[in-house]
């Protein structure tokens, strides 16, 4: 496999990755509003506040990190991105759900050139 075929391979999981990893608590924003007892109109920002932070936090993230190694950064991206979903999963309250969205989200889509 050509190195721009496996890379091209990569952008695409980490695009449906992110994705669904946005869009994957609307399914469930029910279930969540009554086990945080929370109104499911307010549970519905945790899909903007993902949205949000992502798009204002992106641009930042890949400035800062383009010195580095874009392996060691996508894989140390990837890490925070498990930490964050791992917290999510575990989130006991609503406000520790919102942290760990926003948390989840610093994984910006790899750029390769």
């Amino acid at each position: 496999m050509s190195k721009f075929k496996l890379q091209s391979v990569v952008f695409v999981l980490v695009a449906f990755m992110l994705g669904c990893n946005e869009f994957i608590v609307v399914g469930i924003l029910s279930d969540l509003s009554k086990q945080f007892q929370v109104p499911i109109s307010i549970m519905g920002y945790l899909v903007t506040i993902f949205a949000t932070v992502y798009a204002v936090s992106t641009p930042f993230i890949t400035v800062l990190t383009s010195r580095f190694s874009r392996y060691k950064t996508l894989l140390t991206l990837m890490l925070i991105f498990l930490i964050g979903n791992t917290l999510s999963g575990l989130s006991t309250s609503y406000l520790f759900m919102v942290i760990s969205r926003i948390i989840t989200q610093q994984l910006p889509v790899p750029s390769f050139h």
